[in-house]
């Protein structure tokens, strides 16, 4: 569901400890490799963000089953060559670049054609870093301009290739030893250094990798066709995601962090090189290693005096996902000019993020000079907002919305963000965090209009689930039951008159609080009540008030026998709902029992049958299975079964309509 984040005061002074999420690429890494394992695969701090959850989708989609237990995530590998689907399966990366350029080395030899998509923002960029390699192992592949949606059909005879990474890019090298992982023969790739997750768990798994540095250049050379077992992980701290704290208390007065078991892999740290060569107080502790990658806790400490740089293009592609902070402290605490160079690969994130970065620092008022690989950056250190800022059209991208966060709360002024949603694909505890902190945060939700009809017969769960939406989802709720039980009770005690003038009277005094009277469900009210549901002008007059209710609330559940067809045709969502006459039977006895212990099940089931009978079959708003209703059979249901089942679809259709909840 959108958000949108109100900060009007800076953190206050903090020295905290912290625990980061685990590692947004090694868990990707993870599930993938672990769906080709050979058994069971375990994972411990499994990332569980959009990004992570749209990957264990993907290789459920081929056939690799998981499951999430109560500290760790289990995924049952069938090996190099046991994925299993249909044809034309599709794959939705969600916002993953990571997952969707990967996944294309596990199809290299697919018997089954795969339809690759994404959302609106993975859809504009560009494949053919992939697409390319790809190809020289034979795998079929059909795009429109190297974009998504593409089709992706594997080689029976996937051939070894040699290739030259030349962009930086860990993301088409871990494509191609993926697909290498499943070809004949030794594939050889020369590339710029880049992240290398990849390699150390191929390392790990004893895959026959082979790596050779050079100057300016990896060498990696892998022999494919070796089967591996499943293994157990446990998946540090994201770094990328400890990044937003280490320029949070550097930018902030009298403070300190430590930020505990982060993966500190070397080609992940350019942030930390970079901002240590600035003069800042970062201390690596603890240091160990598992399983290939280096572990560490950072100690930060606030910083008073920092130093402009002249970036050195080596670090690039080891801060290519934290240039943003990093270009933030240059602008506010430096004095100076900073300058970065061959960045162009920022153009070629969730956003353009070398456009953002100029366009946000001048927002806040910081000079710079931008070009299409490079940008010069004004240090102002005096820096100081009061103005009022709003940050929005970034296309969703998660770091340029947790960057305004850190501005926001290092920097003053009142600032409203939007799309704060957008955080989930990465860090879905990043606010929560700074809330620990201290940080003030205030969100609401964009305003939400929507609306749920639900009919069903009497005693078939209808009123049970319309209850357990109002109370999870905070909808306003109207049975219209109750509407026509209080009518009748209102007509018994006026000896059984209800003329029109009236009814159109006791209309007007209806209000929530007194259909809550327990009165209402005695036997001679249900009976009356089922009665004047058939009068054409009871039900005219009735469904005026239901409209209105409807008008005074944005989100509503309303709950009767003619909701979907006659009161709110279109509601977002419709449910019908079905249950057995003796399982209504015995739930209606309980109710009954209160008031009147006589009372027998025969009789209550003859009176259900009946009143289903008119229900359906009477001229006026007869009970109807509209089209587009999902059907919820309550027969076999508890009340934790039926509260999964309407809870699901409700988030289903709000996604659906509003993004991610």
């Amino acid at each position: 569901m959108k958000k949108i984040a109100y900060i009007n005061e800076k953190i206050k002074r903090f020295n905290k400890k912290i625990y980061i999420p685990g590692d947004k690429s090694l868990s990707i890494r993870w599930v993938l490799l672990a769906s080709t394992a050979i058994g069971k695969s375990f994972a411990y701090n499994l990332l569980k963000s959009e990004d992570v959850l749209s990957a264990l989708n993907a290789i459920k989609k081929l056939g690799v089953n998981y499951k999430f237990n109560k500290n760790h995530c289990e995924v049952f590998g069938k090996g190099l060559n046991g994925f299993k689907f249909k044809n034309d399966t599709i794959i939705d990366a969600g916002n993953s670049g990571t997952l969707a350029r990967l996944i294309f080395g596990l199809l290299v030899n697919t018997k089954n054609q795969i339809i690759l998509k994404g959302d609106k923002s993975l859809s504009k960029r560009d494949f053919a870093r992939v697409i390319k390699p790809m190809q020289m192992f034979g795998q079929n592949i059909h795009s429109k301009s190297y974009k998504l949606p593409i089709k992706i059909l594997g080689t029976d005879y996937p051939r070894p290739i040699n290739y030259f990474e030349s962009k930086g890019s860990a993301q088409v090298k871990s494509c191609i030893l993926l697909a290498a992982m499943k070809t004949p023969g030794i594939t050889k790739i020369k590339s710029i250094p880049s992240r290398d997750h990849t390699e150390r768990l191929f390392k790990y798994l004893k895959l026959p990798i082979k790596i050779k540095k050079e100057k300016k250049f990896d060498l990696i050379y892998l022999k494919g066709i070796k089967n591996y077992k499943g293994f157990n992980y446990k998946i540090p701290g994201d770094i990328s995601s400890a990044s937003f704290f280490i320029v949070l208390t550097l930018l902030s007065k009298n403070s300190k962090i430590l930020i505990k078991n982060v993966n500190v892999n070397k080609s992940r740290t350019g942030i930390i090189d970079i901002l240590k060569k600035m003069n800042s107080k970062i201390i690596l502790k603890n240091k160990k290693i598992y399983k290939g990658e280096h572990i560490a806790d950072i100690l930060v400490k606030s910083s008073n005096k920092l130093y402009s740089i002249n970036c050195p293009v080596s670090m690039n592609s080891r801060s290519i996902d934290e240039f943003l902070l990093i270009f933030l402290v240059c602008g506010v605490k430096t004095n100076g000019i900073s300058k970065f160079k061959k960045i162009g690969e920022l153009r070629n994130k969730e956003t353009d993020r070398l456009k953002f970065a100029n366009k946000f620092l001048n927002k806040i008022g910081v000079k710079t000079i931008i070009s299409k690989e490079s940008i010069k950056i004004y240090g102002n250190p005096n820096l100081k907002l009061k103005k009022k800022i709003e940050i929005k059209k970034f296309d969703k991208d998660h770091r340029a919305c947790m960057l305004s966060f850190i501005a926001a709360l290092t920097l003053g002024g009142k600032w409203k963000i939007h799309d704060i949603d957008s955080i989930n694909t990465s860090f879905p505890n990043f606010v929560s965090i700074l809330k620990n902190m201290g940080a003030k945060i205030n969100w609401k939700k964009k305003d939400i209009k929507f609306s749920i009809a639900i009919d069903g017969s009497s005693a078939s769960g209808k009123t049970t689930g319309s209850k357990i939406i109002s109370k999870k989802f905070k909808f306003a709720l109207l049975s219209s039951g109750l509407v026509y039980r209080y009518l009748a009770y209102k007509i018994i005690n006026n000896k059984n008159n209800y003329n029109r003038k009236y009814v159109f009277n006791q209309s007007k005094k209806i209000t929530l609080g007194k259909l809550k009277n327990k009165k209402l469900y005695s036997f001679k009210v249900t009976k009356l009540a089922s009665i004047i549901a058939r009068k054409k002008y009871i039900r005219t007059i009735l469904k005026k008030f239901q409209k209105d209710f409807i008008k005074k609330n944005n989100k509503v559940v309303i709950e009767g026998r003619d909701i979907a067809s006659k009161i709110m045709p279109n509601a977002d969502l419709k449910i019908f709902f079905k249950c057995s006459i003796k399982e209504k039977a015995k739930r209606r006895l309980k109710e009954f029992k209160k008031y009147n212990n006589k009372i027998t099940l025969k009789e209550v089931e003859k009176s259900l049958k009946s009143r289903d009978y008119s229900d359906k079959n009477r001229k006026e708003s007869p009970l109807l299975f509209v089209k587009g209703a999902v059907l919820v059979d309550t027969t076999k249901m508890n009340i934790k079964q039926m509260q999964a089942k309407l809870i699901s679809l409700v988030y289903k259709k709000l996604a659906k309509k509003y993004g991610n909840i």
